[in-house]
Formats: C-alpha cells, sequence, structure tokens
C-alpha cells in the first residue's frame, strides 16, 4: 500500500516541474562519514525538492520492509527482491603521515611491514556482511599497535605518525589529514559497491534520479588521479 502511494505520487510530481518527495538512503556510518555525505549535498544542493532522510547503519536495514528506500552497499546473491546496480569498486590501499615516514622511513616491500606499527580497524562488533577486509595488511605484519572501530580515529592516529592504517581509495580523510601512501604498487582488497533498492519502486522518478547522480558521480571520481605518493611530492 506504502509503495503504490508513493507511485500515485510520483506519477502527479511528474506533471510538475520538479521531481518531490522523501528519500531514505542507508549505508554504514563509516562510509556515509568519509565517503557518500558530501555527495549526499551535493545531490541535495541540485534537487531541493528531494528531502534525503540519511539512515547510517552497520547492519543491512531491511528494504523488502521498507526500513529505507535504498542503500548503499555489496552485492547479495540471494537477495532476488532488490535491484542491484554496481557503482563501483573500493580498494584498500596503505597510508602513513609525512611525519612518520620522515621518522620510521618508508617501506619497500609487504615484507618490511614487519618492522612498522601498524594500526588497525576493529573489525568485531557486527559491521555489515561482507564488508571490505578494513584490518588488512596485518596478518602480514606485527600485531597492531592501535585496534579501533572508528574509522575518523584511525586516521587521527596516523595523523598523529603513530603508524601505518589502511584506507579505501575513495575515502575523504586522505585529504582532510593530508597522509601520504606508501606502496603505491600494492593493491589491498577491494569490494564493489552497489546501488540497491526493491524491485517495487524501480518506476519511483526519485530512485532513478538519485542513482544515476550516483552512477555518473563515482564514474567520474574513478576516473581521477590516485593520491601522490611520497615520490611524487
Amino acid at each position: 500500500m506504502v509503495t503504490a502511494f508513493e507511485m500515485a505520487k510520483n506519477q502527479m510530481s511528474d506533471k510538475a516541474e520538479e521531481i518531490k518527495g522523501t528519500l531514505r538512503v542507508t549505508a554504514t556510518h563509516g562510509y556515509t562519514s568519509t565517503v557518500l555525505f558530501k555527495h549526499i549535498c551535493k545531490f541535495s544542493k541540485l534537487y531541493p525538492h528531494i528531502k534525503i532522510q540519511m539512515k547510517c547503519h552497520d547492519n543491512d536495514l531491511d528494504l523488502t520492509k521498507r526500513e529505507a528506500d535504498v542503500a548503499i552497499r555489496p552485492f547479495d546473491p540471494h537477495a532476488s527482491e532488490l535491484e542491484q546496480t554496481f557503482l563501483y569498486e573500493r580498494h584498500l590501499q596503505l597510508f602513513a603521515s609525512e611525519g612518520y615516514i620522515r621518522d620510521i622511513g618508508t617501506p619497500k616491500t609487504l615484507n618490511d611491514l614487519g618492522t612498522h606499527r601498524l594500526i588497525c580497524f576493529d573489525i568485531q562488533g557486527g559491521v555489515i556482511p561482507h564488508t571490505i577486509n578494513s584490518n588488512w595488511p596485518s596478518p602480514l605484519g606485527t600485531q597492531p599497535s592501535i585496534t579501533v572501530n572508528s574509522v575518523e580515529c584511525l586516521a587521527q592516529a596516523a595523523d598523529e605518525g603513530l603508524g601505518i592504517i589502511t584506507l579505501s581509495h575513495d575515502s575523504s580523510l586522505i585529504e582532510k589529514y593530508k597522509l601520504l601512501r606508501i606502496l603505491p604498487d600494492i593493491q589491498g582488497p577491494s569490494l564493489k559497491a552497489y546501488y540497491v533498492y526493491p524491485t517495487s519502486i524501480k518506476n519511483l522518478k526519485k530512485v532513478q534520479l538519485f542513482g544515476n547522480y550516483l552512477k555518473k558521480t563515482f564514474t567520474d571520481y574513478s576516473s581521477t588521479k590516485a593520491p601522490l605518493t611520497p615520490s611524487q611530492e
């Protein structure tokens, strides 16, 4: 009934100059704060008649029960009732502060990480299923000197020169803390991000509009240059 009502409102808004309505978007806290939300803000400026309700959650909300309208998350092969559109691929990379590199030096190979301090994301505590392996590369080096379940705190520790961290290449924290990429030829685990929504609302114009915006945004982003390495500075 809710879907039918929204479809009726959508058909009426098609006749107006602007597409209107509320769109409830869900993604994890970390992804929203470090990647997605700046794009949400830009979308809201472009389409002020669409009201965004951002629902940050580190577990899957049930879209079929309309706990949210759309999600940005990994592909679920068992969700036949959901539309899942590929957006882009996220890659983990290694970063450290300029101060850490100056004081400790730059590792030349993955094996060198055994002599460096690692700061790792704590993946315990019910994060969203199939999440990117954010504690890489701790199995390749020494035991982490710090573990924390906050990506922001991870970057703050790196900024203090406390060690090497991993961040997804699309994280705004790289630029915020002026972190430098190390071992630029090494690509960590990756995860494909999808735009997900129930098949029952695939014809809603606001759903289509937001999906097209994200697809274009991340396609354009993927074509930009990667962060500079210390040797390129």
